[in-house]
């Protein structure tokens, strides 16, 4: 089906001629476009979903990744922080780095399960990521696979998690914002 057209003259809102679009929960989409004719023309497309009953379980959803992914920084900062000479000699870094490595993961995770400044505890994590990414590609020469899975894309699919939960604050249900 296709959507309504309506004709506008230049004289509509300033905000329509110049091609903005507006788009509200529950209200049609407008989209404002120029004619090859000089005319302004909008139309409203309401959003189609397949199941739109699971629209609502949306908080919930982020919040299972957020304690998902605050599991993972979690247990991997206690181990650092619990035998660091050990950790420190399998990742290649400083015994007082890695412990500091452990006590950002172990905030970060933190304050994303609980939702505690979360959109900064997610850059930490982005931040942190992007360390073993750089480690894992320039240092020690792994592929995007690894072997026996040891590649960089499990530190990519956490980067793109945190930033799921950086451009959502981690949805509604935080204690902190």
């Amino acid at each position: 089906r296709l959507p309504k057209l309506k004709m506008l003259t230049h004289g509509n809102l300033a905000a329509q001629l110049h091609g903005i679009t507006s788009a509200q929960p529950g209200k049609p989409h407008v989209v404002c476009s120029h004619t090859s004719l000089g005319v302004w023309a909008y139309s409203e497309v309401s959003r189609i979903r397949m199941f739109p009953q699971l629209a609502r379980f949306t908080d919930l959803g982020l919040l299972l990744l957020r304690l998902m992914v605050a599991i993972v920084f979690i247990s991997s900062g206690w181990a650092d922080v619990k035998d660091p000479e050990a950790r420190s000699k399998s990742i290649g870094l400083s015994r007082g780095l890695t412990v500091l490595l452990g006590i950002a993961e172990i905030a970060c995770g933190l304050g994303v399960a609980f939702g505690v400044l979360t959109q900064l505890a997610a850059i930490g994590l982005i931040l942190i990521m992007l360390g073993a990414i750089h480690r894992k590609i320039f240092v020690w020469h792994t592929g995007f696979w690894g072997e026996k899975a040891s590649g960089w894309h499990y530190d990519l699919i956490f980067v793109v998690m945190s930033l799921v939960i950086l451009f959502t604050d981690g949805g509604r249900w935080v204690l902190w914002k």
